[in-house]
């Protein structure tokens, strides 16, 4: 599955509820309130709009969360969050990249970016699939 920004929010709904083999957010929302206000923190608001938090929360594939620094659209904060709820199925590193912004990460960091991409698929490729339980 693979999501960016507001796409996000169907991918992350879809890893909460399915066994998928891997999970790409890049420059996700943690919630609608965390993005309308990144400095409160109130996991009932979480709950209303675009709950991320909640699905990455019960999610159990494997991710991988690419997120510029400077993302002028969807505060940074909002994957550093997602990382917390979701790290034990994180293997990799976070894909944190230095000074890029919303739109244009790809294009403007294409690098850093594929290199990210490029990792988390070799290690998809190089570990078994986990299984329902």
């Amino acid at each position: 599955l693979y999501g960016k920004s507001i796409g996000s929010c169907p991918t992350c709904y879809l890893a909460g509820r399915n066994l998928v083999r891997g999970v790409i957010v890049v420059s996700g929302l943690a919630s609608g309130a965390r993005v309308l206000f990144p400095t409160k923190k109130i996991w009932l608001a979480d709950s209303l709009y675009f709950n991320n938090l909640g699905h990455l929360s019960s999610n159990k594939s494997p991710v991988q969360l690419i997120h510029g620094t400077a993302d002028e659209v969807v505060p940074f904060s909002n994957s550093q969050d997602l990382h917390a709820v979701c790290k034990a199925n994180h293997p990799l590193s976070p894909g944190w990249i230095e000074r890029a912004n919303h739109n244009g990460l790809e294009m403007q960091h294409s690098d850093e970016f594929l290199r990210i991409v490029r990792g988390f698929l070799s290690h998809l490729l190089a570990t078994p699939p986990a299984t329902p339980k």
